[in-house]
C-alpha cells in the first residue's frame, strides 16, 4: 500500500513540527518562541512575519519556499519590501 505525501493530518503536523525545530536550532530560538497550535492563526502569522519564514516551505516543505528564505537571510530588508 501506498501512503499520499499528505495522506493524514497527523503526519502533517508532525512534519510541520520538525521543520519548526529546524528552525529553531538554526536561528537559537527558545521553545517558547515557537507556536504552540500548527494552525494559521494570528499567533502563527505573526512567529511567519517576526523570523521572515515562508509559509509554503513551512506547512509543505517547499524547496523553492526555502530557497526565498535564504534569499531573504542574504539581503535584508527584501522579506517584508517584497510581501507587503
Amino acid at each position: 500500500m501506498r501512503l499520499k505525501k499528505w495522506s493524514t493530518a497527523r503526519h502533517s503536523n508532525r512534519a510541520i513540527r520538525a521543520r519548526l525545530s529546524l528552525l529553531a536550532i538554526e536561528r537559537g530560538l527558545q521553545p517558547a518562541e515557537l507556536p504552540k497550535v500548527i494552525e494559521l492563526d494570528d499567533t502563527m502569522l505573526a512567529f511567519v512575519r517576526r523570523h521572515e519564514v515562508n509559509l509554503d516551505w513551512l506547512f509543505l516543505g517547499s524547496l523553492k519556499g526555502l530557497w526565498g528564505m535564504a534569499y531573504d537571510a542574504l539581503h535584508p530588508g527584501s522579506y517584508a519590501a517584497g510581501r507587503d
